[in-house]
């Protein structure tokens, strides 16, 4: 079955707001089995409205409508579905109820603006908002038209509690997906190693896809029921982990620094960071994991020499004679942040982000990590590509991937 998106607001059209309901919905949708074949957007006006109903409505089997339900006068979204279902507005009492117990002071009516939110087209089925003033409604003529609000959190709600349950019972069976999340290798490589798994036109369909240095393994099925879909992706995510070893990292949203945070908040270990060119890039994404707190002790942002010799340890013999971007340097920033942190992990970075800094022996885009750890110390020698932030995110990847497979104990780069 097919369907279509219809996105309204004069913010959307201009620019000013990015659609982000429609990627949402776009996903929800295919989950349900439908397939999602258009996208578009139209002012708040009455006639630009009816006219992309008209012609998306002989086209697909359902259309999903967002935004426009508000209480202001540059709200028509019922108006002009009012108009062309060729049906009057009516409110709604279940609603009115609701919103009469939900915001009336005790004694007292509902003021006049809220009764707009209780309106919709006469002989539509009423969606209810568990989180906004704004119900939803759907209609099943010229083709199944869902209206919702714009307000994502609300738009989400109404969505997944509502009106997902009653499409999912009518699409084409369900479409679910897996990601396999890699670092490591090259897209070039996995091709290799996963010949005659990728099948783009196959069903599951298989594609990589690349973001910086992480790659992504993507199955898509689609299936007669959820269960049949996880015994298949299942299979699809054991093989690739067998062929690809410790190079996966996770699944679908799962990053380095999930893979990382979990295995030391697991292990009971803990870690200390000295962060020279990424300027705590490494700390700031690790924090992004709940619960780190309980195993990252410490941070350095060890940009100066005085502070990789004064507060680190690091030799100032050792920097006058390699340089502060050198194996030697990076080894002794990732022992002194350990033994200052009193941790049982030590990770270090120190590299040359550029534009300006590099030389014929080191040039823009070299990058020393180093660990030291219960098992020993090593370090890592990069040269990576790209402006000043694609360097330092490549630095964040490598360098959790580093401490990744230090406590995965793969062996392969520790």
């Amino acid at each position: 079955m097919k369907a279509a998106i219809l996105s309204i607001g004069n913010e959307i059209v201009s620019g000013q707001t990015m659609d982000t309901n429609c990627v949402y919905l776009s996903l929800g949708l295919k989950q349900a089995g439908f397939a999602v074949t258009e996208h578009s957007a139209v002012p708040d006006e009455t006639a630009p409205i009816i006219s992309a109903l008209s012609g998306a409505a002989k086209r697909v089997d359902l259309v999903l409508v967002t935004g426009g339900l508000g209480p202001t006068a540059d709200d028509v979204t019922r108006e002009a579905l009012s108009e062309f279902l060729g049906r009057q507005l009516v409110v709604n009492r279940e609603w009115t109820e609701a919103l009469q117990r939900r915001y009336a002071p005790p004694g007292q009516q509902l003021p006049e603006r809220f009764l707009s939110q209780a309106t919709v087209p006469d002989g539509t089925s009423m969606l209810q908002n568990e989180i906004g003033t704004a119900c939803g409604f759907v209609a099943q003529q010229p083709c199944r038209i869902a209206v919702l609000p714009g307000v994502p959190s609300e738009m989400k709600r109404m969505f997944d509690a509502h009106l997902l349950p009653l499409l999912a019972e009518e699409g084409g069976g369900v479409v679910r997906s897996r990601s396999v999340n890699v670092f490591g290798l090259w897209e070039s490589e996995i091709d290799d190693l996963l010949s005659g798994m990728i099948d783009p036109a196959g069903n599951p369909s298989v594609g990589v896809t690349a973001q910086g240095a992480v790659v992504k393994v993507r199955a898509e099925l689609q299936a007669a029921n959820s269960g049949e879909a996880d015994a298949v992706l299942g299979d699809f995510e054991r093989e690739v982990r067998t062929r690809l070893g410790d190079n996966v990292f996770g699944t679908d949203s799962d990053t380095l620094e999930s893979a990382v945070g979990q295995a030391l908040i697991g292990k009971g270990l803990t870690l200390s960071l000295a962060e020279s060119c990424t300027g705590g890039l490494i700390g700031h994404r690790l924090t992004n994991v709940a619960g780190i707190s309980e195993s990252l002790l410490m941070g350095v942002i060890a940009y100066r020499d005085e502070v990789k010799t004064g507060l680190l340890g690091v030799p100032e013999g050792v920097i006058a004679a390699r340089g502060a971007v050198s194996e030697e340097v990076a080894l002794a920033m990732a022992s002194g942040v350990r033994r200052v942190g009193r941790s049982d992990f030590g990770l270090s970075a120190t590299g040359i982000a550029g534009p300006t800094g590099g030389s014929p022996g080191k040039p823009v885009g070299t990058v020393f990590i180093g660990l030291d750890g219960p098992d020993g110390t090593t370090v890592r020698r990069h040269r990576f590509s790209g402006d000043r932030q694609d360097i330092k995110e490549k630095t964040a990847n490598s360098a959790l991937d580093l401490l990744r497979r230090a406590l995965v104990g793969s062996g392969s780069g520790w």
